[in-house]
């Protein structure tokens, strides 16, 4: 019970910080007195710390909380097509440092070097400072029980076991300081950590990761969804055109090949003369929303296309899932101004209305990468995440 008292306190202090322990014991229904020996605790722990004086209400000026950032420090990484990142971050979640490096598409000559890379990593931190853990986040379908790779078309892995060398190389356990997690559940556990989900921790939602894929990560009543065999989600492979392009699950037409970053990018360079499509062959989603934001009518062009079928796709969730709340993530959701009107638009004329009722689609409000927040956030939840009691 108490556990599950912690995990409160340190959820409305995140959330409401600073904050004092009167208005914790008022928001949580339990007395001054019990809040002080739990917050106690958590001071002890490295967890929490106090921050200064509120303003007084008649008696003393009550002492200020908020996470503490300054004790432990959290690895998380995210696996990509192209770059692998790792970053470390402070308890409250702040990245303070971070490097990049291509990610090899051989899986052992990857794995020895992001041994390598995070061992270099680990240089900048305080050998006085505890680290919380890793949290590791990679394309494909993982077995996050193993800290396995179970299928990653992208990367063209099939049953890579990724936890084995880092629990050789720095001792983990995994499940107490080492977690995985897909790159698309990741992003949306960012979300309910640190982003636009927050208010919904015990609703029903889901966050849209538009990346070299798509894929949907799904709430309901506050908790990710998996699906019996890890499979939930898939909705980038709900085709939207049994006659369309081949997409690399094997079917036809699917939401993805409509709408990932390719697929936009892509659709950019065929509206080019072909000596322009040559010269703008490496041009990546950044610079293609750059272009349309400077009036270039072609890039602007194939961004309204994509959002036509993004919402298609969207419209499918709704149908199927009828969210409180959908979350945008990935390069697109930099250009929200740019596509939300045809987006909504699209949405408006093929979800059916009731469904419609309160429902907010909004952009991803995580500046950083949301994948690499979510693998920070795989760590951090383990303090959070409020405990089920009979």
């Amino acid at each position: 019970m108490r556990h599950f008292h912690e995990s409160i306190v340190l959820n409305l202090i995140r959330d409401y910080a600073p904050i004092s322990r009167r208005k914790l014991a008022r928001s949580i229904g339990l007395n001054e007195s019990t809040i002080s020996s739990i917050v106690k605790g958590l001071v002890e722990a490295g967890l929490v710390y106090e921050d200064g004086l509120g303003k007084s209400t008649g008696g003393r000026k009550p002492r200020l909380l908020r996470l503490d950032g300054k004790r432990s420090v959290t690895v998380g990484v995210t696996i990509g097509v192209d770059k692998t990142t790792i970053a470390l971050s402070t308890f409250a979640g702040r990245i303070f440092h971070k490097t990049q490096f291509p990610t090899h598409r051989n899986p052992e000559s990857f794995l020895s070097q992001l041994t390598q890379e995070i061992r270099r990593v680990l240089n900048y931190v305080d050998p006085e400072k505890h680290i919380e853990g890793f949290g590791i986040s990679l394309p494909g379908l993982v077995d996050t029980a193993q800290g396995k790779v179970i299928y990653s078309s992208n990367l063209n892995w099939r049953n890579v076991t990724i936890a084995g060398a880092l629990i050789e190389e720095f001792g983990l356990t995994l499940g107490r300081d080492l977690f995985f997690e897909d790159d698309v559940r990741a992003a949306a556990l960012a979300q309910v950590m640190f982003g636009d989900l927050k208010e919904c921790r015990h609703g029903d939602a889901v966050s849209i990761l538009i990346n070299e894929g798509l894929g949907t990560g799904i709430i309901i009543g506050g908790q990710l969804y998996c699906g019996y065999n890890l499979g939930a989600g898939q909705f980038g492979h709900v085709s939207l055109q049994h006659t369309g392009p081949k997409c690399g699950c094997g079917n036809r037409g699917c939401w993805e090949v409509y709408c990932s970053d390719p697929a936009t990018i892509q659709r950019y360079l065929s509206y080019l003369s072909k000596e322009e499509a040559e010269t703008s062959r490496t041009i990546g989603m950044d610079g293609l929303i750059r272009l349309a934001r400077q009036g270039n009518s072609k890039a602007t062009k194939a961004l309204l296309k994509t959002a036509t079928y993004l919402g298609r796709g969207i419209s499918i969730v709704i149908n199927s899932l009828n969210p409180e709340v959908i979350v945008l993530n990935g390069y697109l959701s930099k250009a929200w101004d740019l596509i939300e009107a045809e987006v909504l638009r699209v949405v408006q004329n093929r979800a059916l209305q009731p469904n419609l009722e309160n429902l907010r689609i909004v952009p991803s409000s995580i500046k950083e990468n949301s994948c690499l927040i979510g693998a920070v956030s795989l760590v951090l939840s383990k303090n959070f995440v409020i405990p089920k009691i009979a």
